[in-house]
């Protein structure tokens, strides 16, 4: 690949400019091989890179590119804008300086986070601010060594081991940052949670199931939920339980939530009976409304919320194998990973072992 084919351009105007500038630094520097301290700290100075050009020149671009030189692999992260530009460079790079009244990083923070700084500026024409990482020729080839055998590894073992958790980024447009994880309860070879999403046209419908019980039947319940869904075009959420709940009748049940968002105008429809949870996350931590009740065996008349998904926010449903008692300050770096990221780690941190337990999130990047 040539260095124009590994850059990414994005035009920064808003918060959801910044969220994306975060998730796409993360995803270049995780690819280079950076480890996650490495990929937190060139996340974190890009984001205070692209708020300061929201902040004092209002709008202006990010361009994340490989970088490689005898020092070896790096990532160069360029933030440039037609602002103000800086008078003063010198007092610009001074610790608690800030002419925007904040108290963020900073530029002095953002040197000190990175290998290399430079800074370009002229009154009245803007600032370009140059930053890069590093490293050694050797830890990119024992970087590379240690995935692929991380690779086949995982190949020889995929049918072996059918318990442990599986968690899958879903391609959905470039608009929206989509993945799950389900993983069975410990002593399970199989779940009895299910995650279907389906991009039909402008919406993008996703479903939760959580079957009651746990091992084969529940694992029958929710594979049959899953066909009902694929077999299903057009339809609401709210006919969507009729049609789940129909086709469990002989099955052991299982609760559900049921989301379709509108691409175009980034609004939801939600419904959820039984005890799986819909979260909206980013600026609020917003619970959607579930109906009690199980499916194909005793569902009152469900209730439709709407919602609206700012760029930056997030849709997070989960089944009652994760506990319910989190909050974003439990997890702050929730605000810039990527949703499959998200998705395991909410897994990992808040899940059950003695239940099945799964979790999709949907982040809206623009």
């Amino acid at each position: 690949m040539t260095m124009a084919e590994l850059t990414k351009q994005i035009r920064v105007r808003g918060e959801g400019d910044i969220t994306r500038a975060i998730v796409e630094t993360s995803q270049v520097a995780r690819s280079l091989g950076f480890d996650a301290p490495a990929v937190n700290k060139i996340a974190t100075a890009t984001s205070e890179l692209a708020r300061n050009i929201i902040k004092y020149a209002g709008m202006g671009e990010i361009l994340i590119r490989e970088a490689a030189d005898d020092r070896g692999v790096g990532i160069e992260i360029v933030a440039r804008d037609r602002g103000p530009g800086i008078a003063d460079v010198d007092t610009a790079m001074e610790d608690h300086f800030s002419s925007g009244g904040t108290l963020g990083l900073g530029l002095p923070g953002v040197r000190r986070m990175v290998d290399d700084f430079e800074i370009h500026t002229e009154v009245g024409r803007g600032t370009t601010v140059t930053i890069r990482a590093w490293r050694t020729r050797r830890s990119a080839r024992l970087h590379q060594s240690i995935a692929d055998t991380a690779a086949r590894v995982e190949s020889e073992r995929r049918t072996e081991d059918s318990g442990r958790s599986k968690s899958r980024a879903v391609d959905v447009g470039p608009e929206i940052d989509c993945a799950y994880v389900i993983r069975p309860c410990q002593g399970e070879l199989v779940s009895g949670d299910a995650v279907y999403v389906d991009r039909r046209g402008d919406h993008l419908l996703v479903v939760l199931i959580d079957a009651l019980g746990h091992g084969p039947d529940a694992s029958r319940a929710a594979r049959l939920a899953q066909s009902v869904l694929r077999d299903s075009k057009k339809a609401s959420v709210i006919t969507l339980v009729q049609a789940l709940h129909e086709a469990l009748a002989a099955t052991v049940g299982a609760a559900a939530g049921i989301c379709e968002i509108d691409l175009a105008t980034r609004t939801g429809q939600y419904c959820a009976v039984g005890n799986t949870v819909g979260r909206l996350l980013g600026k609020r931590d917003l619970r959607l409304h579930a109906t009690p009740g199980v499916l194909g065996s005793n569902l009152r008349p469900p209730r439709q919320d709407r919602f609206h998904l700012e760029p930056g926010e997030m849709l997070v449903m989960y089944s009652d194998g994760i506990s319910d008692r989190f909050g974003t300050e439990d997890y702050p770096q929730i605000g810039y990973q990527h949703a499959r990221t998200i998705a395991t780690n909410l897994l990992a941190r808040f899940g059950k072992q003695h239940d099945d337990a799964s979790c999709v999130v949907v982040r809206c990047l623009s």
